[in-house]
């Protein structure tokens, strides 16, 4: 078993790292938002906005724990491979370093905040495509986001996706070559 958590500022890559485990190694990939938040939203009859989304996860985390999340990601996981698209909190890192010990590998994605921006305007939703780099910034502070760069240092190794998407997938699967 080998399970990935990945930890990064929105628009660092964390999916396309996902997408390129899957792919190339079979990985079965776990987040937040497509397992928990977004059915828990439908079936609330509530849009999947990004408000929307923060607000239900902070309220689960204060009723039921800072790590509740990803117990119930945890939950889902047989064995095999898995990759874990945005790890958060530091709790969350330490609940599953506990359960998957040496079979548990966290690992950050940096990239400069005007290129994630300019991401997100390219390739957002059409709020996403209106913001300004200050309302960028502001998202920037919101509890899910201020929170991932202490999250960051407990990486046991860091990536930086600032090139193109070529360059990031070498880079991965260099990583991924002494991993496995």
């Amino acid at each position: 078993m080998i399970v990935i958590g990945l930890a990064g500022q929105r628009l660092c890559g964390k999916n396309l790292f996902a997408y390129y485990l899957r792919r190339k190694y079979g990985f079965s990939i776990l987040d937040f938002t497509t397992n928990i938040l977004a059915p828990i939203l439908r079936k609330e009859g509530k849009p999947v906005t990004r408000d929307n989304l923060v607000n239900l996860a902070m309220s689960l985390r204060k009723k039921y724990g800072i790590d509740f999340l990803v117990k119930k990601l945890c939950e889902r996981m047989g064995e095999g491979k898995y990759v874990i698209a945005g790890i958060r909190f530091p709790e969350e890192v330490i609940h599953i370093k506990k359960r998957f010990g040496k079979d548990f590998i966290l690992i950050g994605i940096e990239c400069d905040v005007r290129i994630r921006y300019e991401r997100t305007r390219r390739k957002g939703t059409k709020e996403d495509r209106e913001m300004t780099y200050l309302d960028f910034l502001e998202k920037e502070k919101l509890p899910t986001e201020k929170i991932i760069p202490e999250t960051m240092k407990l990486a046991k190794l860091t990536l930086t996706n600032e090139k193109t998407k070529e360059d990031f997938y070498a880079k991965i699967y260099q990583v991924m070559e002494e991993i496995i």
